[in-house]
């Protein structure tokens, strides 16, 4: 019964030169709302203009719905962080050099121009884009909107008015404890 109803629409549309995968999306969606019938009955007596906006509205209310869904900023900033790096093995090889930074649970550790070591939270307080270090401007850069963070969090300028999450670090040996 739904399939007739649906072949009647489209035998409508076909005929009225509105028939494109825009309507074919629209006349699906019809089908998952069990609607079809009621649909049927309503393009019989709706003139062009109406089924374009009917139409544009449905294709637009979809298209909002995943750019809203699409546009929520994610806080993964960790609570409670404890955590070692072992500075002799390869993965964590990016520290022994001044300006080298890597992420860690959700940390980004860097070794500064002083030589002293570094963390804060890797997600950009705008956003929530991955930061990187630039050790020759001394600060934590967001490749996003341009936000740029000190080397102890604080922004340095916008979009970002939040300032990133600091933890502590202590250089033992070969081994890096980065904690809050």
């Amino acid at each position: 019964m739904k399939r007739k109803c649906i072949n009647r629409i489209k035998f409508v549309l076909k005929l009225s030169g509105y028939q494109s995968q825009l309507t074919e999306i629209f006349l699906n969606s019809c089908l998952l709302f069990n609607s079809c019938c009621y649909l049927s009955q309503k393009f019989k007596f709706m003139n062009r203009k109406e089924f374009l906006k009917l139409t544009g509205m449905s294709a637009g209310a979809f298209v909002l719905a995943s750019c809203l869904n699409s546009c929520k900023k994610s806080d993964s900033t960790p609570a409670i962080v404890d955590f070692t790096l072992d500075l002799t093995q390869s993965a964590n090889s990016a520290l022994n050099n001044i300006g080298g930074f890597i992420y860690q649970d959700g940390v980004i550790v860097a070794k500064s121009t002083t030589g002293n070591f570094i963390a804060v939270s890797q997600t950009c307080t705008h956003e929530g884009t991955t930061i990187s270090y630039e050790g020759s401007q001394n600060r934590f850069h967001c490749p996003n909107h341009g936000s740029n963070f000190s080397e102890t969090g604080a922004v340095i300028n916008g979009p970002a008015s939040s300032s990133l999450t600091k933890y502590n670090t202590a250089l033992t040996g070969t081994s890096l404890r980065v904690f809050s």
